[in-house]
């Protein structure tokens, strides 16, 4: 019964080195391909050996960066944000993840939890200088973006009171210019001499023959119609 269990013992020690050789080497290879810029292969790699030790923080964090560096930013996420909530982690190795966490985010369009990260990294480890750079990076991209959206929402307001006021005056000036128009009509109604029956002057009728003669040779009017600091690459440690 001794020996039996002696036995049992060594073969979940061999089985438990043996799957430990595995993805070491399942690593190994990812890496190999990651490096190389094959990042489909890299990750088929990284997901094996995810498959066998899915509470590898290591493990996570790489297959995390090449769905990244593939732009599968959610894909991404789930595997950096589940590897750097990992107890294993070093104080070092947790700031490089919240770096590569930060990159996803980032790219995500999610500045507030992209600086939350690299803060975090900067926090964690005081020497990763890619995380202090992008810190600055995206903070300063963020306030930008901010005072551009302001500045546009300011504009179409000024720009919408600008049309109503250009619309008010358009308005008063047909106003004015048909009070004009009637004016003009009604002095030269008064000043004109009617003319007889069925009398029309030389020029009066060249006029019309002129007029006649150009809309019978005139083409129809075409109208024409108008129609640095990118952030780092990710690290692997």
């Amino acid at each position: 019964m001794k020996n039996l269990l002696i036995f049992i013992i060594l073969i979940a020690a061999f089985m438990s080195s043996s799957a430990c050789a595995s993805v070491r080497s399942d690593v190994a290879a990812g890496n190999k391909s990651y490096r190389s810029g094959e990042y489909q292969n890299a990750l088929e790699h990284y997901v094996q050996a995810y498959s066998k030790e899915p509470k590898n923080p290591k493990v996570g964090n790489n297959a995390g960066v090449s769905f990244y560096k593939m732009n599968r930013y959610q894909d991404a996420g789930k595997y950096l944000s589940e590897a750097v909530a990992s107890p294993e982690l070093s104080s070092k190795n947790r700031s490089i993840v919240n770096y590569n966490l930060g990159n996803n985010y980032y790219k995500s369009g999610q500045y507030d939890k992209a600086i939350q990260a690299y803060k975090t990294a900067v926090d964690l480890d005081n020497t990763n200088q890619d995380a202090k750079y992008n810190l600055g990076f995206v903070r300063k991209k963020h306030k930008d973006n901010n005072q551009s959206g302001v500045m546009k929402e300011k504009n179409n307001q000024d720009s919408k009171g600008d049309k109503q006021d250009n619309n008010q005056q358009k308005k008063d000036k047909k106003n004015n210019q048909g009070n004009d128009d009637n004016n003009k009509n009604d002095n030269k109604k008064n000043n004109e001499k009617p003319p007889e029956k069925g009398d029309i002057s030389k020029e009066d009728a060249q006029r019309i023959l002129d007029m006649v003669a150009k809309e019978q040779g005139q083409n129809p009017t075409k109208l024409q119609q108008s129609a640095k600091g990118e952030t780092n690459v990710e690290k692997d440690w």
